[in-house]
């Protein structure tokens, strides 16, 4: 592939390293940032944050919140990462030109449901009850990348005393995700400490983008950054990079060197013109001198050279947060 090292072992190490660690989120490894959320906010900030992919496939996009003004206790960008997820899925799993809505309302029982419906190409019933495992993505799912974020929304929803289920007629027929948390109720408010969307975690609102052509490696890094608390889009060719950098403005991008389409080195000259504040990391498995010294000629603000540990990764997640701050 150029760059010297295999797509699968850069994949494999992080793998092993620290993301098959959905389980740091099961044992009590990642802790949420838990206060008084506003629904009204974390629906914004999840629509805000997908409504460009939902606009490039000309979705028609309903938004039907009947439970504006009501309170959970929740880690506001977290929640807002779960919806986004789902908003995200039934953008690309929709035709183009397609339906989509996305309903709040209270239950009888004093739950919140958030549910995600649409149009598009539906599961089918044998489907359906692994859909939330890891790496699966049933027979209607893309043939490439590895389905990880379902399993990410199930373990928050889990750590947020929720539950999330699916819900589809079978092929062509569609589909509707529910999310099920319960209400905090306003004598309750006074009790948790009120947190702002934008401030919750030291990485909360960050944007980082992913890609890679070897389709495994680049979920596995996205994944990182969504188990670190940002929001990541993941591409696999270098064209597709530089329309995503555009479409979705990210604080963070790492592009590998060597990708079809166009180059890491070319897509980070396009790119670095026209988004002057965005810290572009180069990915390769040689890091001379020379290679480091062409990453920057290209654009490039850091050059890492892969297999990258995850602990590199956090450095360079905390440079970036204190460069924002």
């Amino acid at each position: 592939n150029g760059n010297g090292f295999g797509k699968t072992g850069f994949g494999m190490a992080l793998l092993i390293d620290d993301l098959l660690d959905v389980s740091r989120i099961n044992s009590g490894k990642i802790e949420l940032q838990m206060g008084a959320v506003s629904v009204d906010e974390v629906i914004r900030q999840s629509v805000e944050s997908i409504q460009p992919l939902i606009d490039r496939f000309r979705h028609d996009f309903v938004i039907r919140n009947e439970a504006s003004g009501m309170m959970l206790k929740a880690d506001h960008h977290r929640l807002a990462q779960v919806v986004s997820n789902l908003l995200s899925n039934a953008a690309k799993y929709t035709p183009a030109g397609g339906k989509i809505e996305l309903r709040a309302h209270a239950t009888p029982g004093g739950m919140l449901e958030i549910s995600v419906a649409d149009n598009g190409k539906g599961i089918l019933p044998e489907h359906q009850s692994r859909i939330f495992d890891l790496f699966d993505q049933g027979a209607e799912g893309p043939k490439d990348g590895l389905g990880i974020g379902l399993t990410l929304v199930k373990s928050l929803m889990a750590m947020h005393g929720g539950k999330i289920a699916v819900a589809s007629e079978g092929e062509g027929r569609g589909s509707t995700f529910t999310m099920t948390l319960p209400i905090l109720e306003p004598s309750a408010i006074g009790k948790v400490e009120k947190s702002d969307g934008e401030a919750i975690g030291s990485h909360g609102g960050m944007r980082v983008l992913i890609a890679d052509d070897g389709k495994a490696t680049a979920d596995i890094l996205g994944m990182f950054f969504e188990l670190e608390g940002m929001s990541c889009r993941v591409v696999y060719d270098g064209g597709a990079a530089v329309k995503e950098a555009f479409d979705f403005q990210p604080h963070v991008a790492c592009f590998d060197i060597g990708m079809p389409v166009m180059s890491g080195y070319e897509a980070a000259r396009e790119i670095r013109p026209l988004l002057p504040d965005l810290y572009l990391v180069a990915l390769s498995g040689w890091g001379s001198p020379e290679d480091r010294q062409k990453s920057l000629a290209a654009g490039f603000d850091e050059h890492l050279v892969k297999p990258v540990d995850p602990e590199d990764l956090r450095r360079l997640i905390r440079r970036v947060a204190a460069a924002r701050q």
